[in-house]
């Protein structure tokens, strides 16, 4: 006969064994899920920080770009130099990149494109001071040609050789009106010397070169006018050699003409050529061996020249903004683009792991609660035996009496 007592000992190691596995189960699946929820949370947070860092910093360069486009248009075509905003837009330039640059290390495509802004930002660098360069001597340029007033000078002389040509045209004139004056009341003796005094004066130079020089005084103040509108140095060179040059030389020999009879105008125009030769061609002006105008120091055709090359500097580097910048869209569109794809990868893998931590908890749940089962099932088969062992033995002992 079975004793009762037998029911317990057999039954209690199974109850403790699955307590204790329940107890190691909880803390075991405590442990790892604790565990990889951490670790999860820290790969979560790096990507999310990356993803931030990336559309932070092409946001960055978004608003970095065209201000450094504009501020360098402003200097080549508004006279506007904030110079003082350079070191601030490349330095923002540069924190933008390496925050790129370092939050896309394992993405090829937007490594590769940061290493192509980095060459475009050495080039802006290098850009940005052309352009200051550029508009410091525009500046010196334009100082310097408010401080000479050459152009008011050269005006001034022209109007001055003007007032004294047309002057003595005027007193040549009176002087042929007055000799007809008095032929008419003269006697036949005096007429004859008149007559001659008339046709010597007629005979002269004087009228025609009077005339020559009036025209060339015009053509030199057109030239004067046309030197303010050259915007080539090719131009520039026509104007003097062509132009200028020969008006001068015909000038000159004119106001000769008129040495002999009036020799105090001819030594003011004489003085008015020259001082507006140096106006034009500049202090120490010569003609070398071929007989061609060599400019010296100064002058408005040197002023000119140089406002000339001032333009033709700002043109190229205004092609080279043009040629850094015009990319640089397209650049950050592709960036954008690379960023976009790049977010939508780190969401794929946040998402992965979320799905496999949902998976590992699965795992474990159902490991654990078939482990369970499988114990509790022994158990319940323990019991049932022992259930009915103590029930036979009960009915052996009742049929006994």
């Amino acid at each position: 006969m079975s004793k009762p007592g037998n029911f317990q000992p057999s039954i209690t190691p199974l109850v403790k064994l699955l307590a204790l596995f329940s107890l190691l189960s909880i803390i075991i699946g405590t442990t790892i899920l604790s565990s990889t929820a951490y670790d999860l949370k820290e790969q979560l947070n790096s990507l999310r920080s990356r993803q931030v860092a990336m559309t932070d910093a092409v946001s960055e360069l978004r608003e970095i770009v065209p201000a450094q486009r504009t501020r360098m248009r402003q200097a080549l075509f508004e006279s506007i130099n904030p110079s003082y905003l350079d070191q601030s837009l490349l330095s923002r330039y540069s924190r933008a990149l390496n925050v790129l640059s370092n939050a896309s290390e394992e993405n090829m495509d937007i490594a590769s494109l940061s290493m192509s802004l980095q060459s475009r930002g050495r080039q802006i660098n290098e850009l940005t001071a052309k352009v200051n360069a550029w508009f410091g001597l525009k500046e010196q340029v334009e100082t310097q040609a408010e401080r000479e007033t050459l152009t008011l000078k050269a005006q001034a002389e022209v109007e001055t050789m003007t007032g004294l040509l047309r002057g003595l045209n005027s007193s040549h004139r009176l002087q042929e009106a007055v000799l007809l004056f008095k032929y008419r009341s003269a006697s036949s003796a005096e007429q004859l010397l008149l007559t001659e005094e008339y046709m010597a004066l007629r005979a002269s130079a004087v009228e025609s070169s009077l005339a020559t020089a009036l025209e060339d005084i015009l053509s030199l103040e057109m030239s004067i006018n046309n030197l303010s509108i050259a915007s080539t140095q090719t131009q520039l060179i026509d104007l003097l050699n062509n132009r200028v040059s020969p008006t001068f030389e015909r000038l000159d020999y004119a106001i000769s003409q008129i040495q002999w009879q009036f020799p105090n105008v001819y030594n003011q125009l004489s003085e008015k050529s020259v001082a507006l030769k140096h106006v034009l061609y500049g202090d120490d002006f010569h003609f070398n061996q071929l007989n061609v105008i060599e400019l010296g120091k100064g002058g408005l055709f040197n002023e000119r020249s140089s406002k000339i090359d001032v333009e033709i500097k700002r043109q190229a580097i205004n092609l080279q903004v043009e040629g850094i910048f015009s990319p640089l869209t397209s650049l950050l569109d592709r960036i954008s683009e690379s960023v976009q794809s790049e977010t939508h990868r780190l969401e794929v893998q946040i998402e992965q792991q979320l799905s496999r931590l949902s998976i590992a908890i699965l795992w474990i749940g159902s490991l654990t609660s078939l482990i369970i089962l499988i114990l509790a099932w022994v158990i319940s088969k323990r019991v049932k035996r022992q259930l009915n062992t103590l029930l036979e033995s009960e009915d052996r002992f009742r049929s006994m009496f």
